[in-house]
């Protein structure tokens, strides 16, 4: 065993685990994401020619542009694709988690965060790490653009589904009974939840490195600096107040 596992056996057990989990999280993204892409592909071909008999009868829609439940399934299709493999595969979630459960085991042992510190080869304890600041900043915006997106997708959704009221020129056909409508609702639904959970995702990720800030221990440089700042200010006061106190009647 190196002394690297030696020294802090906690967080290479966790490495360990996130290097399993993330093969099988990123295998369930990537089959999740096929079938929807794949079962929206062949909705698309298969209604089609149905669509392009189907008019909206609301003027509530389509003010500038003509879109269509096709053209907004067509969307969803292109948008989830690259989202899902974004936050999957390049937004560090998994690592970010690690550090800040670190840090978060640390307050709660009572240590002061201090089992975010790593111990070296001879039993003592490095100075503390800088925090994954600009991680969580970088997940918070990601999950909050995300969230932003798939809440404007499920905003054109709405329209297309609902509100435009598509009658279709073949009198047998029910505009609500076709299976590309069924996968539009289902696209709109997963966009609106999913919306909403990365918004406030993000915006908890946001938030993490001021709380991570507050139970963080103070370095004894930083100590001694305000020790030094405190007491010149004394100094200084000294002084001041004893020429004030003569002069007073």
């Amino acid at each position: 065993m190196n002394s690297a596992t030696e020294s802090d056996p906690g967080g290479y057990d966790e490495e360990r685990r996130r290097d399993i989990l993330f093969p099988i999280l990123a295998a369930i993204v990537v089959t999740v994401v096929a079938v929807y892409d794949v079962l929206g592909v062949v909705f698309l071909v298969r209604d089609a020619n149905v669509m392009s008999f189907c008019r909206p009868s609301s003027d509530r829609v389509h003010v500038v542009w003509q879109t269509s439940l096709w053209t907004y399934v067509l969307a969803s299709l292109v948008f989830t694709t690259p989202v899902a493999c974004m936050l999957t595969f390049v937004v560090p979630v998994g690592r970010t988690n690690s550090e800040v459960q670190k840090h978060m085991s640390g307050v709660a042992s009572g240590h002061g965060g201090t089992s975010y510190m790593s111990m070296n080869v001879s039993g003592g304890r490095k100075p503390f790490q800088q925090l994954p600041d600009w991680d969580l900043l970088a997940v918070g915006s990601a999950f909050i653009s995300a969230g932003l997106l798939l809440g404007l997708m499920a905003f054109w959704g709405y329209f297309e589904l609902f509100v435009a009221r598509v009658w279709c020129d073949d009198k047998k056909t029910a505009f609500e009974e076709l299976d590309l409508w069924k996968f539009g609702r289902f696209s709109f639904w997963g966009q609106s939840i999913g919306g909403v959970v990365l918004f406030v995702a993000g915006f908890l990720y946001l938030t993490v490195p001021f709380l991570m800030e507050l139970t963080s221990p103070a370095s004894p440089g930083e100590a001694s600096r305000g020790a030094q700042r405190i007491a010149s200010y004394n100094m200084e006061r000294k002084p001041n107040a004893e020429d004030s106190r003569r002069f007073q009647p």
